[in-house]
């Protein structure tokens, strides 16, 4: 489903090439000079009774929007935009991007996300009743940031958990911890409440900032 802003001329709309598992999608007819003043949004709908083991999404100066999608592997490759993930039901999760920000909303059923970025800040949002998650950050200049509540041993962060005399949880703190937020370069770092370990994230960069923080959905 495609809208433009200028539909008088069918050169202008989007071009689909379709060879076997691969669909290209040019934005518009080879050879055409299109105005600056066009602008267009495109929606690909995938049936929810058909099986993808593996989505490969590449595309070059453009934003993604992926909502709602389920398959095994999910790799996205992009140059120059915006990309954001939500509600996908996903195992592993790839992403390689040249320069723009990246916003990943995630739930339970993702245990890889391995980033691979050149520039641009990174949101990562889990459940705040994630069982576990360990990150590793490795950047040239780029900052790491935590809103899980982590300890500092041997460069290791962890969480800590036990249960007080009223049945209640607490959390076990040091004067490590600075506002549930922590910066290292080429480290580890471990959230654990108690259950086993649920998702790895892997953060590669040259001039990219990894931000983790919480969602209840």
């Amino acid at each position: 489903k495609e809208y433009t802003n200028e539909v008088n001329d069918e050169d202008y709309l989007c071009h689909v090439l379709r060879e076997e598992d691969f669909l290209n999608i040019k934005y518009c007819a080879s050879n055409v000079s299109i105005p600056k003043d066009i602008s267009k949004d495109l929606t690909i709908y995938v049936p929810s009774d058909i099986t993808i083991e593996n989505l490969i999404i590449s595309g070059v100066s453009n934003s993604l929007n992926i909502n709602s999608i389920t398959c095994q592997n999910l790799r996205i490759e992009n140059v120059d935009g915006k990309v954001n993930i939500n509600n996908v039901n996903v195992k592993t999760i790839n992403y390689e991007g040249v320069s723009g920000d990246l916003s990943v909303i995630l739930n339970h059923t993702t245990q890889e996300l391995r980033i691979d970025q050149v520039s641009g800040s990174t949101i990562v949002s889990l459940p705040e009743d994630i069982g576990g998650f360990v990150a590793y950050f490795d950047s040239v200049d780029g900052r790491f940031t935590n809103e899980f509540a982590t300890t500092l041993e041997d460069d290791k962060y962890t969480l800590q958990t036990y249960e007080n005399k009223t049945g209640t949880t607490d959390t076990i703190v040091n004067a490590q911890i600075k506002s549930f937020a922590t910066t290292l370069e080429d480290d580890k770092y471990t959230y654990d409440n108690g259950n086993a370990f649920q998702l790895l994230i892997d953060f590669d960069s040259v001039d990219g900032n990894l931000y983790i923080c919480k969602h209840d959905l």
